[in-house]
């Protein structure tokens, strides 16, 4: 099972905590967890059996986007509120083995995510780049739930952009950053991942490289990709804005 923790500022006291699983082996547990409160926290993990969602355990029977297990492994997103009072949850995979890898959150409540997806194909919503064309290795995946609003708990989630990205072999998302409304992710991919004429590197190197990527956060517009890697295995782990000023008040931003 995955399990999540809450302690007090001194860490000196658990206050909360519970497993979050069903009858397979979660053994990935929770990966991802961002805060908005002392008491609201959203989480992703990797699923490996179908999870309960009925009283009195900590899932809702309502409010997912979806409610059904995919087999092998799904991405599983979850927000919580009250610190143990799941408020939405959902899952997302295809049948294979599919996992999640980081997730972000928009001020405005919108959840963006990345992971990875085995076998089989996901239905996309505003898709902006292309995924495998055969084959049973791994694509990429990235996507953003809606944010809670003014809905009813009990309103599904919906996702405004949900794409499966990949080439020839085996391709992963490992890391999402939020930019203003654009989407920049890194990872490890392999010949045939999409990118962009015009960019850093736009010629496969060989092995896997890392790649360096961003989309508009509503999907289908605004794909740009570029290969960065040695011609061995290299790997996109994780990316971040770097913002420079200089003493008159001018700045360049990097990633």
């Amino acid at each position: 099972d995955g399990f999540v923790a809450v302690f007090n500022r001194a860490l000196d006291t658990l206050i909360y905590a519970s497993y979050i699983g069903g009858t397979g082996n979660d053994g990935r547990g929770v990966t991802t967890i961002r805060a908005t409160s002392d008491t609201t926290y959203t989480i992703g993990m990797t699923a490996t059996s179908d999870l309960p969602h009925t009283a009195p355990r900590y899932f809702s029977p309502t409010n997912f986007v979806d409610t059904t297990f995919g087999n092998g492994s799904d991405l599983y997103i979850a927000k919580f509120n009250n610190i143990n009072k799941l408020y939405w949850g959902n899952f997302v995979g295809a049948g294979g083995t599919d996992f999640i890898n980081d997730l972000e959150l928009f001020t405005d409540g919108r959840v963006a995510f990345c992971g990875t997806i085995g076998t089989g194909d996901i239905t996309e919503t505003n898709s902006a780049a292309a995924k495998r064309v055969s084959g049973t290795l791994n694509d990429g995946v990235i996507g953003v739930i809606q944010a809670d609003g003014n809905d009813n708990v009990n309103t599904p989630r919906k996702y405004l952009y949900l794409d499966q990205i990949g080439g020839n072999n085996a391709d992963r998302l490992n890391d999402v950053e939020i930019i203003q409304d654009t989407l920049y992710f890194t990872g490890d991919v392999s010949s045939g991942f999409p990118v962009t004429t015009g960019t850093y590197d736009d010629t496969w190197n060989g092995s896997t490289d890392a790649v360096l990527g961003k989309v508009f956060s509503g999907g289908t517009t605004g794909y740009r990709a570029t290969f960065y890697g040695s011609g061995t295995a290299d790997i996109g782990n994780g990316l971040k804005l770097v913002t420079s000023n200089a003493c008159d008040g001018s700045g360049e931003s990097f990633l």
